[in-house]
């Protein structure tokens, strides 16, 4: 009796171990399936990665040549800033550099003139009269210079808004950009300072015609994204000139005053881009090679 309950117990001992074989077979095969398809999905995101690494790549080179032809212009008397409206990249040599900006310096004058009519403080249906007093405020164009209404101005004669701005647009008209000044911009000064120093290196504590290339390129980025008289910078008098040389629309504000010679812009190409030259000493035909050159690394960032 003894015997045939032994037999019985080595018989279910032996059933149970093969159980447990199969069981632990089959976790296995579980566990190899599982670390197959692990490795199939790292394979799949590095091929991704691999791909996307390419583009990277070929952007981070174009990325060091525009960088590196920049270099060349550091002991200079040339500030440049570019800045890639699509991708946010920026680039630049001597950009914070202070230059007299002759009439770069009515970029900031336009730019605040825009905030206060999307504002509705004023509208572009408003009139001021001309008196002398508007070319006696801070950092004021010089009587004359550059525009048309020194043709025909008159002590009290009106003007509207809308035409201030177009011509000192249009023209660089010295006596429209003073007017907008002095009625609009706070007389150079107050809210106007306060609104336009945070785009310069240093705080400003009075307006002067000073600037930098970065800060001209950060206010004509956003004038133009602002959509308002933005299309009289296409049909300026120097439309052709500097940027304008490109084959392309080009959004842009001359600067000339002796030697200083400058051009702040959109470049409107397949990806726009800003940019900023101000110089001291270069011709117009040694400003149109640089922006020839940038334009065509442009293309390939």
């Amino acid at each position: 009796m003894k015997s045939r309950r032994l037999l019985l117990l080595l018989l279910v001992i032996s059933q149970l171990s093969a159980c447990g074989k199969k069981v632990e077979q089959e976790e296995v095969k579980a566990s190899v399936s599982s670390s197959y398809e692990s490795t199939s999905r790292i394979t799949s995101t590095k091929e991704s990665v691999s791909k996307e690494g390419t583009k990277t790549t070929e952007t981070r080179q174009s990325q060091d040549e525009l960088t590196n032809y920049l270099q060349q212009f550091i002991n200079q008397k040339i500030g440049i800033y570019i800045e890639d409206l699509t991708t946010g990249n920026t680039y630049g040599v001597n950009e914070n550099n202070m230059m007299y900006g002759a009439s770069i310096a009515k970029l900031p004058i336009i730019y605040y003139t825009q905030l206060e009519l999307l504002k509705g403080t004023i509208s572009m249906e408003e009139t001021f009269p001309y008196i002398d007093e508007v070319n006696d405020i801070p950092g004021a164009m010089v009587r004359g210079g550059t525009g048309i209404m020194q043709q025909s101005v008159q002590e009290h004669s009106n003007y509207s808004l809308s035409q201030l701005l177009e011509w000192t647009i249009r023209y660089s008209d010295n006596l429209a950009s003073n007017m907008l000044g002095y009625y609009v911009a706070d007389k150079n000064s107050g809210d106007f300072l306060m609104t336009i120093s945070p785009f310069y290196p240093q705080p400003l504590s009075v307006y002067s015609k000073n600037i930098s290339a970065k800060t001209a390129g950060m206010f004509m980025k956003e004038i133009y994204q602002n959509k308002i008289k933005t299309s009289d910078f296409l049909q300026t008098q120097w439309q052709k000139e500097k940027i304008g040389y490109l084959d392309a629309d080009v959004y842009h504000k001359i600067g000339k005053n002796d030697n200083y010679n400058h051009d702040v812009g959109i470049v409107m190409a397949d990806k726009p881009y800003v940019i900023s030259i101000m110089t001291d000493g270069w011709s117009n035909s040694e400003i149109e090679m640089v922006v020839k050159e940038i334009d065509a690394l442009m293309k390939k960032e």
